[in-house]
């Protein structure tokens, strides 16, 4: 059986029918929109690749942006059905626009989401990079939640190294006007206790002994610090 005739073909200006809505973000409608074919694939009824015009990507939804960023999806361009979509006669462009977005409340058994916690973001929001801003931001939220002081250890030496971790009291962060215990390069410097002595060390690259609350706190700064820098 032969494929039906395409009724686009690649370069063609086109337009979201009124009602279409995102194939992903059934509640984001993107009738209106207005771009180019930039691909076709035949079948049964041939999918379009839509690559969209600049005045289409600035009147999209910000929260629209956001989860897309957040789910890695390319906001430039999207698969469609070819009955989804109409030619552009190149009238003036009326994108619709949700009436009601409905963000996802924060799953705290989810460590992306209780790092959002710190910065009061939503689930819909990325991740904050690590700058010299969120890391006070952060400091303050760890300076606030963290019981001091608690007990820790230098992280797993390499298995080439006979030496054990060492123990270490974290017993602060310092005060909140020390910027030089800011690094981007090493993150939060905390204070330390080995014994009598007095030192300073990065936080990233301690872990608490014993499960609990500064456990997890300082796990969830961990990560951020590795994964978002």
């Amino acid at each position: 059986m032969k494929n039906p005739p395409r009724t686009f073909a690649a370069g063609e200006p086109v337009r979201v029918k009124p009602g279409i809505t995102d194939p992903d973000y059934p509640n984001f409608p993107i009738g209106g929109w207005v771009g180019r074919i930039a691909e076709v694939e035949a079948g049964e009824l041939a999918s379009c690749l839509v690559r969209w015009s600049q005045q289409t990507l600035d009147g999209m939804h910000p929260v629209y942006r956001s989860r897309c960023q957040r789910d890695g999806l390319d906001i430039t361009e999207m698969w469609l059905a070819e009955n989804d979509l109409e030619p552009d006669t190149g009238q003036p462009i009326t994108m619709e626009q949700p009436t009601e977005v409905r963000t996802k409340p924060l799953d705290m058994k989810d460590q992306d989401d209780r790092i959002r916690a710190v910065f009061g973001l939503t689930h819909d929001d990325p991740v904050p990079s690590v700058e010299s801003e969120t890391l006070r931001i952060y400091r303050d939220y760890l300076a606030e939640n963290l019981s001091f002081p608690f007990e820790a250890s230098e992280k797993t030496q390499p298995k080439r190294s006979f030496t054990s971790p060492r123990k270490v009291a974290v017993v602060g962060l310092g005060s909140p006007d020390e910027d030089e215990r800011l690094d981007e390069h090493y993150g939060l410097i905390c204070e330390i206790k080995i014994g009598r002595e007095k030192g300073d060390a990065p936080l990233a690259e301690l872990e608490v002994n014993k499960r609990g609350p500064e456990r997890q706190l300082v796990e969830d700064y961990s990560c951020w610090f590795s994964n978002w820098r």
